[in-house]
């Protein structure tokens, strides 16, 4: 808070609505000269890199572990490590998706869609694990084995979900005028409501796959736990008729199932 204080201190108004820089760039270089305003937007810029490393990094494991959870389709493909002791897939699918995104749409209404659809449900999404982060400080003899050795602190978390409150409601407020719309020709909300649409499509999508077609058609979901070439474990998740659970396990010994590929 008293950044931003020094921000308005030091910085005009008018400068910071109209200039089109980085309000740190401003600062310094209304303090320390204009080569300080260079410096610090080398700084700005390999902060930025690390940023975008980060997030590769995780998206790629991301991915890759949710082939290992078995939950993907051809999952034995996402959760691989090889060729390169590293999540070829998942990185290579970040890849793709990021390229789809900045040469298919036309700049405007459709660019700015897609990347609000990308940002918005990360907020959905983070007030859950903060929620669930919470509750399991509140009742930690429930989960008696989580023990991490790294852990936000209970101010930081509720600090955490409330912010992410307040950027998944904040969309849902009209702008004062059509300026600060941030589409030209799609609703102010258009984003918000697809987001939640696709969670919701997940959910019904995992009802029938996990609950409906195994109660129709009389078998369980059965999941075990094997050993891949690379040697990382992974789940198998297979289809076994009621009452033949336990020889549907002893019979995948590392086979194939439905989501294996």
């Amino acid at each position: 808070m008293l950044v931003n204080v020094a921000y308005f201190v030091v910085v005009p108004k008018q400068e910071i609505l109209g200039s089109g820089r980085i309000l740190a760039a401003s600062f310094f270089r209304n303090v320390f000269g204009p080569k300080a305003e260079r410096v610090l937007s080398i700084f700005i810029a390999l902060c930025a890199f690390g940023n975008v490393q980060s997030v590769i990094f995780s998206q790629g494991r991301i991915i890759q572990e949710l082939g290992r959870e078995g939950v993907l389709p051809f999952s034995r493909f996402w959760a691989s490590n090889r060729p390169f002791n590293s999540p070829a897939a998942g990185l290579f699918e970040h890849y793709l998706i990021s390229a789809i995104v900045m040469l298919a749409p036309p700049p405007g209404d459709a660019y700015n869609f897609l990347l609000n659809l990308i940002s918005y449900p990360l907020s959905v999404v983070n007030i859950f694990v903060s929620a669930g982060l919470l509750h399991i400080y509140m009742f930690p003899k429930s989960y008696p084995d989580w023990s991490p050795t790294v852990r936000a602190s209970r101010l930081v978390t509720i600090f955490f979900l409330l912010s992410n409150v307040f950027l998944a409601v904040a969309p849902y407020l009209p702008p004062p005028d059509k300026e600060h719309n941030v589409y030209v020709h799609l609703p102010y909300y258009i984003h918000c409501v697809v987001g939640l649409g696709i969670f919701a499509a997940g959910a019904i999508y995992w009802l029938f796959w996990a609950a409906i077609f195994p109660w129709v058609r009389k078998y369980r979901l059965v999941q075990q736990t094997v050993i891949a070439p690379d040697g990382w474990s992974r789940q198998i998740i297979t289809r076994v008729p009621i009452g033949m659970e336990e020889k549907g396990k002893a019979g995948l010994d590392g086979g194939r199932s439905g989501w294996d590929g």
